[in-house]
């Protein structure tokens, strides 16, 4: 069968995704496809008619059940999108099977699972990386770069906010890990981590809870060993806004589109001077999600960088239960 898919080289890693919900379809799978380093090894899915007429057409196997797919030889990466609530149990499946792990975020509900599976990857060797994208996509390279300029950074903001997906899914249901934080909060937390040095001090946090139980928006207050000042906010059922605003003692600097890129609105940068005198930065083309692979893929035989990967993992999940837990 012809698929269009290149073969694989000798230095690829053999990727195979379990779950295959509408990002997964859209964004990894085509992404692994077209990242140099790895190649798309198979799929699994509970829901086989999705999932088997997507492997017949990208002519890569199809596993009938995960433990099928734990199982082969033929497979060196599970990249792991199945519902957040499942992520401990799947994902301690893989690295038992000796498979790197590469999770959707948020990579587990907890931080004691999260710090399980951390455990676990590191004894076996293997690599746990938790996929927030944006990190990996040029505009956060030249962010960081920018800030730079700005001398000592005194406070930011980052607000992540949207309307219900058409279909929700698992983001309604507690027991499936779903809710506002883990799913949108997960992504200024991180931005708050991936910015400053050191671990910050939740001075304030609240989430709003649905009928369902699950929270449906919060906003947190943060202050770094640096003394700078985080102010984030997310949430469903909210209309869009995915933006940044970074303060320093010589200038400051805001973006919009930084966690999730859209083809027909390119992102911006826009730095102002110590007086308020703006300049508009060009912000490169690229692909977060191939980017990002290319990185998980090279530290796969780099043990520090995989211990760093770990290693945010771990303060990511920490700074979520703090957020989740100050009242």
């Amino acid at each position: 069968m012809s698929t269009g898919l290149p073969p694989r080289s000798a230095s690829q890693l053999r990727v195979a995704v379990w779950g295959l919900g509408s990002h997964a379809r859209s964004k990894i799978v085509p992404a692994i496809a077209e990242c140099g380093a790895t190649k798309l090894a198979g799929l699994t899915t509970r829901n086989r008619e999705i999932g088997e007429a997507l492997a017949t057409r990208l002519g890569v196997r199809w596993f009938q059940t995960p433990a099928e797919m734990l199982a082969s030889a033929d497979v060196d990466v599970v990249y792991l999108s199945t519902p957040i609530g499942l992520h401990a149990t799947q994902g301690l499946e893989v690295l038992s099977a000796n498979k790197h792990l590469w999770c959707e975020k948020s990579l587990t509900s907890s931080a004691d699972d999260t710090r399980m599976l951390a455990s676990e990857a590191s004894a076996r060797g293997l690599g746990l990386c938790e996929a927030f994208m944006y990190l990996f996509h040029p505009q956060w390279q030249q962010l960081l770069g920018l800030v730079g300029e700005l001398g000592e950074l005194r406070s930011f903001y980052a607000r992540f906010l949207m309307p219900w997906p058409k279909d929700p899914g698992f983001r309604r249901s507690p027991e499936l890990g779903g809710g506002a934080l883990l799913d949108v909060g997960c992504y200024p937390l991180s931005l708050a981590l991936a910015l400053v040095d050191g671990d910050p001090r939740v001075l304030t946090a609240s989430v709003r809870r649905s009928d369902e139980g699950v929270d449906v928006d919060g906003h947190a207050t943060l202050s770094f060993p640096t003394g700078a000042l985080a102010q984030l906010e997310w949430g469903f059922g909210r209309a869009y806004v995915n933006d940044l605003a970074v303060s320093g003692e010589n200038g400051s600097i805001t973006a919009d589109r930084v966690f999730s890129k859209s083809g027909s609105q390119p992102p911006t940068i826009e730095v102002r001077d110590a007086f308020g005198n703006p300049r508009v930065e060009r912000v490169e083309q690229g692909n977060a999600f191939v980017e990002m692979l290319g990185a998980f893929a090279a530290s796969a035989s780099n043990e520090p960088a995989m211990a760093r990967l770990r290693a945010q993992a771990v303060r990511q999940a920490g700074l979520l239960e703090r957020v989740a837990l100050t009242r």
